[in-house]
C-alpha cells in the first residue's frame, strides 16, 4: 500500500462532465482509452485534497462472490477519517473513482458495458 493525497473534482468539472458524458466522455471508456482519462483528469479543476490522505489499496471486480464485500471493507478501512460530509461529496468519489479506481471501471466494463451501467457506478443519483 503507497500513502497518497486523495483528489477531488470542481462541482463545475463534475456538472460538466455530466452534460459532456454521453457525446463526448463515454466513447474513452468504452474503448479503454486510460490515457485519455488521465488527461481529462490531470487538469486545474482536479486537484489533490490537503485534508485527506490514505494507503491506496486497489479495487477487485471478479474473484469469488464476497468481492463486494471485500471492496467495502477495503474502502472503509482506507479511509477511516473521512467526515460524514467528505463521504457523501459526488466530487470525491467520482474523481476518486476516476484517478486511483481507474482500473475497477475498466475491468468493471469488461463485464457490462453500457452507458447506463456506467453513469449508475459514477454518479451518486444526479445525472442531469
Amino acid at each position: 500500500m503507497t500513502n497518497v493525497r486523495a483528489k477531488i473534482c470542481t462541482p463545475q468539472f463534475l456538472q460538466t462532465f455530466k452534460e459532456k458524458f454521453d457525446s463526448e466522455y463515454y466513447q474513452m471508456y468504452k474503448s479503454r482509452d486510460r490515457q485519455a482519462v488521465e488527461k481529462l483528469f490531470d487538469s486545474p479543476a482536479v486537484f489533490e485534497s490537503n485534508r485527506i490522505s490514505f494507503n491506496y489499496s486497489p479495487l477487485v471486480v471478479r474473484g469469488n462472490e464476497s468481492f463486494g464485500i471485500r471492496n467495502a471493507k477495503n474502502i472503509y478501512t482506507t479511509f477511516p477519517n473521512l467526515t460524514l460530509t467528505q463521504a457523501s461529496t459526488e466530487e470525491f468519489w467520482f474523481t476518486m473513482l476516476n484517478t486511483f479506481y481507474l482500473d475497477y471501471i475498466f475491468e468493471s466494463l469488461e463485464i457490462r458495458d453500457t452507458p447506463e451501467y456506467l453513469k449508475n457506478m459514477m454518479f451518486m443519483g444526479t445525472m442531469i
